[in-house]
């Protein structure tokens, strides 16, 4: 696990754009205050866009009716 980088509650204000463009996601900065840990900031993840299962299966020839089958055996298995 890397360390966790430190900054104070005032430069974190000031440079809080400049701080959250640098992160990358998942990674964080602690904030404190008089040397105290006062929280931890962490630059989210990005959400990402789930595909379309049936349309895919679809393209492929599937009827909605195997498609489905076909997912609720996935479920299944999982």
């Amino acid at each position: 696990m890397k360390p966790v980088k430190t900054i104070s509650s005032r430069e974190f204000q000031h440079r809080f754009g400049q701080m959250s463009s640098r992160l990358k996601p998942g990674e964080s900065i602690m904030v404190t205050k008089h040397g105290q840990a006062l929280g931890t900031f962490t630059k989210a993840y990005k959400p990402r866009k789930m595909p379309d299962f049936m349309a895919n299966l679809e393209k492929l020839g599937y009827s909605v009716e195997a498609g489905e089958k076909i997912i609720k055996k996935i479920c299944e298995l999982s």
